[in-house]
């Protein structure tokens, strides 16, 4: 990637984003799925552990985004920093949707039933679905018009 192009590498940042919502968007159906039929995918052992490993994937994309995308991306485009403010403010009402689900898991795991699992996951899905649609919209076509997408595609690199 090094000899492409900054428009070439914003495009690529741009398309990486929507590759990582729609392996969240999968993530969180097949959590769904296994829930709402009791019955397991291999290879997972429960249908608990698709809900658990949707939401540390879904809690570390936010989280990165909000520790290192989102300042590279208002360093290089700064007239985006009221979209930013609003993402980052969706990633917080969603890890506290994250927790609330985090409970019910808890408590299906222990025996209760996976109702209450489902409609947090529903309840994040619908959720999570607006704002992905929001940031791929805004923050994806931002990336797709950056003239200069260098700097930004440095600081998004691990140790960058």
């Amino acid at each position: 990637m090094s000899g492409a192009s900054s428009p070439d590498r914003a495009r690529a940042l741009s398309l990486e984003l929507r590759a990582v919502h729609d392996d969240l968007r999968e993530q969180l159906h097949t959590a769904l799925d296994a829930v709402q039929q009791g019955r397991v995918p291999e290879p997972a052992p429960r249908p608990l552990d698709h809900c658990i490993a949707f939401c540390v994937a879904l809690h570390e994309h936010h989280t990165g985004e909000d520790r290192s995308v989102f300042p590279a991306l208002r360093d290089a485009a700064p007239e985006l920093g009221d979209t930013i403010d609003a993402l980052v403010q969706d990633h917080s009402m969603i890890s506290w949707l994250l927790q609330r689900a985090a409970t019910a898991i808890e408590r299906a795991a222990a025996g209760t039933d996976l109702g209450a699992v489902a409609a947090e996951l529903e309840g994040i899905g619908a959720i999570l679905e607006s704002h992905f649609r929001y940031e791929e919209r805004t923050i994806s076509e931002a990336l797709d018009r950056l003239p200069d997408a260098g700097p930004l595609a440095q600081a998004l690199r691990p140790g960058g």
